[in-house]
């Protein structure tokens, strides 16, 4: 990972987690941000690091100096820009894929962003090929359950999810580490359970977990599916 920063200005979000060989639109409006983002543009290969907020207020300021008081968590995604659109409203659009995980090691600038300085560290399997294949399928198979559920969830009566499905599931890599960030960035779950996907060292743990994730998740948009299908009828007086 020579090619990749040990120094990384940070983008803290509240609600998005990036995972590796995953793509999330941007869009920024900060004047911080938007300054960060210049400075990345100005680089050969612009990239800066997406970190899921901890706790604390975003910024606090002393006159007309803003500090970075937001607490981050340790590991985040080396996100590399791929498209930029500055609007007419003084904002910018950017897509963003997932590269390297990293950890925070240091935070060496706390104003108007946080820079770092940061080691990145590599997905391990954790289990054997046939265990992984194993796993990757199971997960697959509860996977697109689960989108086909969301679909009947949030979609009209006459909309299966079918379109939605084919559409996603031919974007699916067949490698098991790369497949296990797609779920996770797919699965509709709280920002903490994707933090402990994304920050999980193996991909065997990753799969599993993910694979209990969506049972859990998947009977919850069943609920969901039951009571939009045949909605309870309010009681009489």
């Amino acid at each position: 990972m020579n090619d990749q920063p040990t120094e990384l200005p940070l983008f803290l979000l509240k609600s998005v987690v990036l995972f590796p060989h995953t793509a999330v639109p941007l869009r920024v409006f900060e004047p911080r941000y938007k300054q960060l983002v210049s400075r990345c543009l100005a680089m050969p290969t612009p990239a800066f690091g997406v970190v899921l907020i901890k706790g604390g207020p975003e910024v606090e300021s002393d006159s007309s100096v803003e500090t970075v008081t937001a607490v981050p968590h340790r590991i985040g995604t080396l996100g590399r820009i791929v498209e930029v659109d500055q609007r007419d409203d003084d904002t910018i659009h950017l897509v963003v894929l997932g590269s390297a995980r990293f950890q925070i090691e240091e935070v060496v600038q706390s104003g108007p962003y946080l820079v770092a300085r940061v080691a990145y560290f590599d997905d391990r399997p954790g289990a054997k090929a046939e265990v992984l294949s194993d796993l990757a399928e199971t997960a697959r198979t509860l996977g697109k359950r689960h989108l086909r559920l969301l679909a009947a969830a949030l979609s009209r009566d006459d909309d299966d999810g079918s379109h939605l499905l084919e559409r996603v599931w031919k974007q699916a890599p067949t490698d098991p580490s790369a497949f296990s960030f797609f779920l996770g960035a797919l699965i509709q779950t709280a920002h903490s359970d994707r933090q402990r996907l994304l920050r999980t060292e193996t991909t065997a743990d990753r799969l599993q977990d993910e694979v209990g994730v969506l049972r859990r998740e998947n009977e919850i948009l069943r609920a969901s599916v039951r009571h939009r299908q045949h909605p309870s009828k309010p009681r009489l007086n």
